[in-house]
């Protein structure tokens, strides 16, 4: 039953009249890309042993406006994305940073509003989202919600 169910998802079963849950474990042939380069070296070589090349099209977002301007980052089938704001007109620098269930394409959260200007100012660490120049740089990688703020 557990094939159904993607990595760190729980399936809850019934048996013998009490509820029983299994969380399904994370892969160790999976691999993040937390940052622009793989790794802190620079690398673009991933460790992944799962990937290969493209044979179709997962998921599609479906919103026609989302024009991913500094790549992606994926943790723990968290993707983050940072796209130009729709919303906020043709200012160049305000643009949103979207998460997204990296296996079935579902959005989690977004934050708008943000100046960043470059590739380089997004990091995915194991449960925050860090960003340079926020004003609340530490985001809940799952949930998004703000974790501090940080004084000028």
């Amino acid at each position: 039953m557990l094939r159904v169910v993607r990595p760190l998802g729980v399936l809850r079963l019934k048996r013998g009249g009490k509820w029983e849950d299994r969380e399904k474990p994370w892969p160790a042939e999976f691999d993040d890309r937390p940052m622009h380069f793989h790794d802190a070296a620079g690398s673009d070589v991933s460790r992944d042993a799962v990937v290969g090349p493209p044979r179709g099209l997962q998921w599609h977002t479906g919103d026609g406006a989302t024009n991913n301007k500094f790549g992606l980052r994926t943790r723990q089938g968290v993707i983050l994305s940072v796209e130009a704001d729709p919303e906020a007109g043709r200012r160049q620098a305000n643009v949103r940073l979207v998460a997204r269930d990296a296996f079935v394409g579902v959005k989690l959260w977004r934050r708008g509003g943000l100046s960043l200007t470059n590739r380089y100012l997004m990091l995915a660490g194991q449960q925050r989202v860090y960003l340079h120049n926020d004003p609340a740089p530490h985001r809940h990688l799952p949930q998004g919600a703000c974790e501090s703020q940080v004084a000028g």
